[in-house]
């Protein structure tokens, strides 16, 4: 489940750490998530240390970590040998055993940290029902829909969904921004393309003669499609040269759209170079062949 911004909020409380102190305001904060006993084994979350919580667990002070928040705040120790306190901001605070800690989930979102979390055995009036399936579950929505209803017809099913479509929900906002970064870049390296294919094909046509007196003296259309080639990428490498060095400078500005990727790596960098410099030997390579079967007696004729 990927939760927004007002559901993180709402799913979010304050706690403290048995004998240790926080200064007013400033108690840690972590996620809370009401779940049964079945909720690990079907998304197949890890037991990483103690136990998993059971029905008999129900309503008991008695909680489960999640590996963030023992990483934070048990580093190098045994979190079940610890408690938690609850109602830190009450009058009254109640003391939570930590029977066990199981391994992160990204239930806040796939492109976003992972948040120290609670999982506690209890229930509440809107909650996700998780059915785990041999084979498409779409087919079974109808059956499930059926029997909630069968169990209390005042249920109401707002939504059945798969699993790879909340992740995909997820990165929505992400996918949507990236796509559009890819169009403007692709409409770029047109432009670009069009740019180096018109500055040469301008060039070559106003140096026809020159390249007739070459070949009249011997150069080879090879030794024209060389020099033409060396001209291009003089012009064409200082320019990747600097859009690499403006891309390291403004890698900030897009890290976040990105997920799990940095913007300064390296082979994205590297197969974006090689893209570029396929499309601007291409711009080159058409003029520098049409340079290379120059006809030296037409050429010297036309001048």
């Amino acid at each position: 489940m990927s939760l927004s911004s007002v559901g993180r909020f709402r799913f979010a409380t304050r706690f403290g750490i048995e004998g240790r102190t926080f200064d007013p305001g400033r108690y840690p904060v972590a996620q809370y998530r009401w779940v049964t006993p079945e909720y690990f084994r079907i998304l197949q979350i890890p037991l990483k240390r103690g136990r998993l919580l059971g029905e008999s667990d129900r309503g008991k002070p008695r909680y489960l970590i999640n590996e963030t928040l023992a990483r934070q705040f048990f580093p190098h120790q045994d979190p079940t040998t610890h408690r938690l306190i609850m109602g830190v901001m009450d009058p009254h605070q109640d003391p939570i055993e930590i029977a066990g800690v199981v391994g992160d989930v990204r239930d806040v979102g796939l492109d976003e940290a992972v948040p120290p979390t609670l999982y506690m055995i209890s229930s509440s009036p809107r909650m996700t029902l998780l059915v785990k399936t041999a084979g498409d579950p779409m087919r079974l929505s109808a059956p499930i829909r059926e029997a909630i209803h069968r169990a209390d017809p005042e249920v109401a099913v707002l939504r059945v969904a798969t699993v790879e479509q909340f992740v995909a929900d997820s990165l929505a906002r992400r996918r949507f921004a990236l796509t559009l970064l890819a169009a403007f870049g692709g409409l770029a390296a047109l432009l670009t393309a069009a740019g180096i294919y018109g500055l040469l094909a301008y060039s070559v046509s106003g140096r026809a003669r020159e390249f007739g007196i070459r070949a009249a003296l011997g150069a080879t259309p090879g030794n024209l499609l060389r020099m033409i080639l060396k001209e291009g990428a003089a012009v064409t490498l200082p320019g990747l040269a600097a859009g690499v060095a403006v891309s390291l400078a403004c890698a900030r500005l897009v890290k976040s759209v990105l997920y799990r990727i940095s913007p300064m790596d390296p082979l994205s960098l590297a197969a974006a170079g090689a893209v570029l410099s396929v499309i601007a030997v291409l711009s080159v390579w058409l003029p520098a062949r049409r340079a290379a079967r120059v006809d030296p007696g037409a050429a010297l004729r036309v001048e």
